[in-house]
């Protein structure tokens, strides 16, 4: 196997966030009347936030900051806005040991995420990840999520990735293992403690070609495909 595709949220990185509380948006709106001048920022986010009804579509949520703040705030203000909404971030325990090793054996490493870019660029940064993968694909930047085929196809188109020749990695059997298979990718599947509450781990020993609990099985599951 030559290409390795990693969902983040739940399988490489495990985070809790609230935007939606009162205590949060208290504390939100509090900051960004500080830092910038603007009142009610929170308000006046969600009347601008982008809408589809369209279930598998992913608008950026960036151009919403932009419509409220002038010139590099906008950047500025949505960092604060996700750094507030984080209760914590970090990477799985094994998860840069893994990366490293798929490199040495020389495998591409790529990331396949359902995440708004704004946030989740910065984030990667973070936790030291970006220069762990050979091409990184975000839904926002693409205007479509999981389990569309057309945003896993983008991937592979832009990259040139044989399918016969790739796995993806996620914790989401809807969207990450279904929608895998739609383009004919091998699949593996960790339940992780952001798994959906639906999915079960019995559910993805008949739909994943590997699953598992474990990360370090996970692990060696994909060396030994790496080293094949």
């Amino acid at each position: 196997m030559k290409n390795f595709v990693f969902d983040l949220y739940g399988t490489l990185a495990d985070i809790r966030t609230d935007e939606t509380s009162a205590r949060f948006r208290k504390k939100t709106d509090a900051l960004m009347l500080r830092k910038f001048g603007i009142a009610h920022f929170c308000k006046q986010l969600q009347a601008v936030a982008p809408y589809s009804s369209a279930e598998d579509d992913e608008p950026d949520f960036f151009p919403a900051f932009c419509s409220i703040f002038e010139n590099d705030a906008a950047a500025q203000a949505a960092a604060l806005y996700r750094k507030k909404s984080r209760a914590f971030l970090r990477v799985y325990c094994g998860v840069r040991p893994l990366l490293r090793e798929l490199a040495r054996h020389g495998a591409k490493v790529y990331l396949l995420s359902n995440a708004q870019a704004c946030f989740t660029r910065k984030e990667l940064d973070m936790l030291r990840l970006t220069p762990c993968f050979n091409g990184i694909v975000l839904s926002s930047e693409f205007g479509k999520k999981k389990p569309s085929a057309a945003f896993f196809t983008h991937l592979m188109q832009r990259y040139k990735l044989d399918p016969s020749e790739t796995i993806y990695i996620g914790n989401d059997l809807a969207a990450d293992i279904e929608g895998a298979k739609r383009v004919g990718w091998k699949t593996a599947y960790i339940y992780s403690n952001l798994s959906p509450a639906q999915d079960s781990l019995s559910a993805a020993t008949g739909l994943a070609d590997f699953a598992t609990e474990s990360f370090r099985e996970m692990a060696n599951y994909l060396l030994a495909l790496a080293s094949k």
